[in-house]
């Protein structure tokens, strides 16, 4: 057993060198670069250190906080969503049921798409001329003159086109969370709930005590990695809306995206990019905390 170790960790460290090295030569340059002050676009102005300049201008930023709590408002209802309708979804199909295989594979398709082609879809169906979207919504009496909505177009109206945005996260990722949470159901073992259907528990009391509590490590997993891409979530922001209007649904991975490689402001966009970083990481530690706890 020694000896397979061995050999498996011989031939995992040229790859994990290789991989350290990459890594730590970005993340590097990025702190290096977030102290100087310079415009990628123009190479004849000479790079200036300014210190921490640039990020105490970024804290001092209005629209850093903004794109900040879209970023944060995003990843609290997009994953709490998909995460209660993933859960759903899982127990039902964790049940034996006709076709079982085909409703997983037709579930997955969402999640096997580009997020940019998501965006264009999105960006079509709630288009207010011919959008498949704001056509039901206006056939129902929630979109027009007098409607409840008005007769603004989705992608226009601030907390519309938000919801917008959060609706196609919702629907691209909630069958890759019901996918794992199914997972984890199917690896469970039988005994205890063979014991307290013996017992006369009721459904939702053995979700309570015995489902949920043994699936919690998993629920964990699935969180983690859906709060860590929703906090870095671009493209389908800027498919769909480009962050409008206004900053309404600008993200901060958004904004840093266009300080950099609009703006050219390298030193600036470099320090915000090292901000989202440190959040990031902070989110990751947290969570490894909570899995720890839960015995993974």
């Amino acid at each position: 057993m020694l000896k397979k170790r061995r050999v498996t960790f011989f031939f995992l460290l040229p790859g994990a060198a290789l991989l350290a090295v990459m890594v730590g030569y970005s993340v590097i340059t990025l702190f290096a670069n977030s102290v100087f002050q310079f415009n990628f676009a123009d190479p004849t102005i000479p790079r200036k250190f300014v210190g921490l300049q640039n990020y105490v201008t970024l804290f001092k930023d209005v629209r850093f906080w903004v794109t900040s709590r879209n970023t944060a408002l995003f990843t609290t209802i997009a994953v709490s969503v998909e995460f209660f309708v993933g859960l759903s979804i899982a127990l039902l199909l964790n049940r034996q049921i006709k076709a079982k295989k085909v409703i997983i594979a037709l579930l997955i398709l969402p999640t096997m798409m580009m997020p940019v082609a998501v965006g264009f879809m999105g960006r079509y169906m709630y288009n207010n001329e011919y959008g498949i979207i704001s056509y039901m919504l206006r056939q129902i009496g929630l979109l027009g003159p007098r409607s409840l909505l008005g007769n603004k177009a989705l992608l226009t109206h601030p907390l519309l086109a938000f919801l917008c945005i959060v609706a196609t996260d919702i629907w691209e990722w909630t069958p890759f969370v019901s996918l794992i949470l199914l997972a984890g159901l199917a690896a469970l073992p039988r005994e205890p709930f063979e014991a307290v259907r013996v017992d006369g528990a009721s459904g939702w009391q053995t979700f309570r005590f015995i489902t949920f509590p043994m699936l919690a490590p998993v629920i964990s997993v699935a969180l983690l990695i859906r709060i860590v891409d929703a906090v870095r979530v671009l493209d389908i922001v800027y498919v769909i809306t480009g962050g409008g209007p206004g900053m309404t649904t600008e993200t901060a991975h958004l904004f840093a995206y266009k300080i950099n490689f609009k703006n050219f402001n390298m030193g600036y966009g470099s320090s915000q990019v090292v901000t989202l970083l440190i959040i990031v990481i902070a989110i990751c530690v947290f969570l490894f905390r909570q899995i720890e706890k839960e015995g993974i």
